[in-house]
């Protein structure tokens, strides 16, 4: 069986002994050796070969997590899941005796309670789902409903046989443990220098959330409230190198109005003057110069839809108006706008670390470098032709990290064409200059290599279809940047349903046809998924239709997409909330104060696992991506640092992962 990172049969397994360490009571160590206890584990395996009855077995398995209990407290050792996790090579020494599978293994631990919960039954089929669906695991799963049918829940019975289907099908259906919620984006943009904003649209509203907790920081402590000042600063400060907030005055900037439009002094006169004209975009709508000042750039939709995304995942859903004492009375604030207190919070967890797969899209420019050493940067107008995830292009490519100041992550999601490639293709290269906006055609043997962002197979249509199994298996669900273009829609997703067949559908009839992460389909055999993914609550849905080729040792060699695809997924690393931490950019927030806004507007809803607060998620990777486009002066972004596979809490499904972390990082 053969999964990314080749981790899912040891974790099933690991997951038998970690349960059955969490919830079988330890009785009494008997004095006996280790001969002994090795022939009583002979003497299992003997029985297990020879059982036949469903019941049979799993009075085994009983009587084998017995034992290794037993074991282990006559040995003196201290068997603690949440500080010590075993080896792989300790998980095959203790789970050897029986041959147990890796999904009967894991199976007959989460029924420690005599049952198997619908959870129980997502936590088996998500990871069984990783890298596809195999027939020996759907043999393993039937093995385990053969022997737990009497001891699952109708809703997971049902869960189990869509899986189960024959002839190469299958259908998992997961889902998170708690309800994720969404609200307004939170735009930055108003329609001019002194527009007071909506409290229910804009965080940096004069009459909005930030101004009622000003209020209320100005009554109890006689301090007045930086809060809403910092956020009304101009988001495009950081063009002239002054402290930037969250408020553009207009949803369209412009370099012949760059003050009005922009809010930012940029002839550094103490004030905002009409007609001030500013070079501060490149000739492609980025922001950069290019000698003039005619350009423009939309910015309405630059919000704070990543730090909704992220909060809906972590927090419950505020339902009810909160009244507090203000300076000059009561103030209340509605649901929304708790939401929009909870979204600012949320940057205090994603500071500390994220999970994050896949690489933004950033609409760069294409690259040509020429025989004799001449470099541009433009648009490839013949990129369709050239075909840039065909057969030879080559993906991460190191002769591009000097055009990025030597930082190769830059580089990362940029698909190169070389001499030879571009001999095969037998086409023209027509290039656009954006210095002079000439238009240029060059031969194939003239040039040293063309390179193009690439935004068609970005993310990895197999690392999607993993998070997604992965982190609906554990509960929590995550975030998807759903535009693969340079726009940043960033929506949260708590629920997916895969299908996978081995026959061609419709949308895949022609094999030849099919480009993915490593360049066309080759021979091995493929399957076509369709994953319905629901987000935002539940009320937006979404259809990715995909391929993932194997080769004959079962491993994944290919992978692509036949639909529109999302840019990144990603999500925080912890998994509870501290309140003690302050908002990186809103220093002055009281986190006291939220954490009382917070319980008031949730009071009497379940409190999700993890604490006081909600449960939060991540584990690997490094930075989020926000609202806001790329460039000196982009806004709404945060970034984090996370250690790959690791996170704090106390679920079971979070032991595993700080156990083998490591195993977890992308092939």
């Amino acid at each position: 069986m053969h999964k990314t990172g080749r981790v899912a049969g040891s974790l099933l397994t690991l997951a038998l002994l970690l349960a059955s360490f969490s919830y079988i009571p330890i009785t009494p160590a008997c004095a006996q050796s280790s001969a002994s206890f090795q022939e009583r584990r002979r003497a299992l395996h003997e029985r297990w070969k020879r059982a036949s009855s469903p019941a049979e077995k799993r009075a085994i398995l009983d009587e084998y997590k017995a034992l290794q209990l037993e074991e282990a407290r006559a040995s003196g050792t201290t068997i603690d899941p949440l500080k010590k996790l075993p080896t792989p090579a300790e998980i095959a020494n203790l789970t050897k005796p029986l041959g147990l599978s890796p999904s009967l293994g894991l199976g007959a631990r989460l029924a420690t309670d005599g049952n198997l919960s619908d959870r129980d039954i997502q936590m088996l089929l998500g990871l069984a789902m990783m890298d596809g669906l195999t027939d020996d695991e759907k043999k393993q799963l039937a093995e385990l409903r053969e022997i737990y049918k009497d001891s699952i829940s109708p809703e997971a019975l049902a869960r189990l046989d869509e899986a189960l289907k024959p002839d190469g099908e299958s259908k998992i259906a997961l889902n998170t443990e708690n309800k994720t919620w969404t609200s307004t984006y939170f735009p930055m943009a108003g329609t001019g220098l002194d527009d007071e904003g909506s409290p229910e649209n804009n965080l940096w509203a004069k009459k909005g959330a930030l101004a009622k907790v000003d209020s209320v920081i100005e009554k109890r402590t006689g301090k007045k409230g930086t809060n809403l000042e910092s956020e009304r600063r101009p988001a495009l400060n950081g063009l002239v190198g002054k402290p930037k907030g969250f408020f553009i005055p207009s949803g369209t900037v412009r370099e012949d109005d760059a003050e009005m439009t922009t809010g930012v002094d940029f002839n550094g006169d103490g004030k905002i003057t009409p007609g001030v004209k500013h070079d501060f975009l490149d000739s492609r709508g980025n922001f950069g110069s290019d000698g003039k000042t005619d350009g423009t750039m939309g910015v309405g939709w630059w919000g704070r839809c990543n730090n909704v995304g992220i909060a809906g995942t972590i927090f419950k859903e505020p339902k009810r108006s909160v009244t507090l004492e203000g300076k000059d009375g009561p103030v209340t604030l509605s649901p929304t706008e708790v939401k929009g207190l909870l979204a600012l919070y949320s940057d205090s967890i994603v500071s500390r670390g994220t999970e994050f797969e896949g690489n933004r899209y950033d609409e760069r420019p294409d690259i040509l470098v020429t025989k004799d050493g001449k470099q541009l940067r433009g648009d490839v107008e013949n990129a369709g032709e050239l075909d840039f995830n065909g057969t030879g292009a080559k993906r991460n490519p190191s002769e591009v990290t000097p055009f990025f100041y030597g930082r190769p992550s830059e580089a990362e999601d940029f698909m190169l064409l070389d001499t030879k490639n571009l001999k095969d293709r037998g086409k023209p290269i027509r290039f656009r200059d954006m210095a002079t906006g000439e238009v240029k055609e060059f031969k194939p043997e003239d040039v040293k290599f063309v390179a193009k962002e690439d935004k068609a197979q970005d993310i990895e249509a197999v690392t999607f279809h993993n998070k997604v199994a992965e982190w609906l298996a554990d509960g929590r669900g995550g975030v998807l940047e759903m535009d693969p273009g340079s726009h940043v829609w960033n929506y949260n997703f708590e629920s997916a349903s895969v299908r996978e067949t081995k026959t061609p559908p419709f949308w895949a009839s022609d094999r030849s046809a099919l480009r993915g992460w490593n360049g066309p389909a080759g021979s091995g055999e493929i399957s076509y998924v369709e994953t319905d993914v629901k987000y935002n609550g539940g009320s937006g849905s979404s259809n990715y239709r995909y391929w993932m080729e194997k080769d004959a040792n079962g491993n994944v060699v290919n992978s692509g997409w036949a639909s529109k695809n999302p840019d990144f997924m990603w999500r925080s690393r912890e998994s509870e909330v501290d309140w003690s931490r302050p908002v990186p950019s809103l220093p002055d927030l009281d986190p006291k104060l939220l954490k009382e806004i917070y319980e008031k507007s949730t009071a009497n809803e379940v409190v999700p696992p993890g604490g006081s607060g909600g449960s939060g998620s991540g584990t690997s990777g490094s930075g989020t991506s926000g609202s806001g486009t790329s460039g000196s002066g982009g806004s709404g972004t945060s970034s984090g640092s996370g250690n790959s596979g690791s996170r704090s809490g106390g679920s079971f499904w979070d032991r595993i992962r700080r156990g083998l972390g490591s195993l977890f990082r992308r092939r």
